[in-house]
């Protein structure tokens, strides 16, 4: 990590523009609320399973072990 302060506000920044398109898609969409909460922790959590599987590949088992637990379930349960 970098401690220049400036990096921060550009990584919002950056956060804010890459939002952005979503914001106008899910507008355009007229669908209800539900369905795009739905659609969003789908693709979602599918983004995140994958980026897991990439970057983790050497700690899978390791990663699960840890995860299954009462405070890993608690955590599944909550984002989900």
């Amino acid at each position: 990590m970098t401690s220049n302060p400036r990096f921060g506000i550009f990584l919002a920044l950056f956060g804010a523009l890459a939002i952005s398109p979503d914001t106008l898609l899910m507008r355009w969409s007229e669908m209800s609320g539900s369905q795009m909460m739905a659609w969003r922790g789908l693709l979602m959590g599918s983004a995140m399973l994958l980026a897991w599987l990439i970057f983790r590949r050497r700690q899978l088992r390791k990663d699960l072990r840890v995860t299954i637990c009462w405070a890993g379930v608690l955590v599944l349960l909550c984002q989900s």
